[in-house]
């Protein structure tokens, strides 16, 4: 997996240099994404993740908490939002990587304006500045 992580990256450095028409050895790649606005692999499925639990959180989708396996979490925790779950217990590889066991960390510790928030566009762009 890691290996076709590293080819797709590697499309997508192929491609900057593309659009930007700058093949020269001594030039940056890295700079060339950043003037395009463009993200890692990584990055974008993490926010595509916390986008859909946004989604479903705020009923955007017919999907119902129950059926991803979401519980709220006990309201004793150190809170940040209204929203946090309880996480999932995992004992194997299909449950550790499934949606909710890969988000729910990261979304609990989403600032509580951020969750708050009444459209996805505003989450989005919420998004890209926090973890900036």
């Amino acid at each position: 997996m890691k290996c076709d992580i590293i080819k797709l990256e590697r499309v997508q450095r192929q491609a900057a240099r593309f659009v930007k028409n700058n093949y020269d050895y001594n030039s940056s790649v890295t700079e060339m994404l950043s003037e395009l606005g463009w993200t890692d692999l990584e990055t974008r499925r993490r926010d595509l993740r916390l986008t859909l639990l946004f989604k479903v959180v705020k009923n955007l989708v017919e999907v119902p908490l129950d059926d991803v396996g979401l519980e709220l979490a006990d309201q004793r925790t150190r809170s940040q939002h209204s929203y946090k779950f309880r996480v999932p217990k995992c004992s194997t590889d299909n449950m550790r990587f499934f949606l909710p066991a890969r988000t729910i960390p990261i979304w609990n510790n989403l600032p509580a304006e951020l969750v708050n928030s009444e459209k996805v566009k505003t989450f989005k762009s919420g998004l890209t500045s926090h973890f900036k």
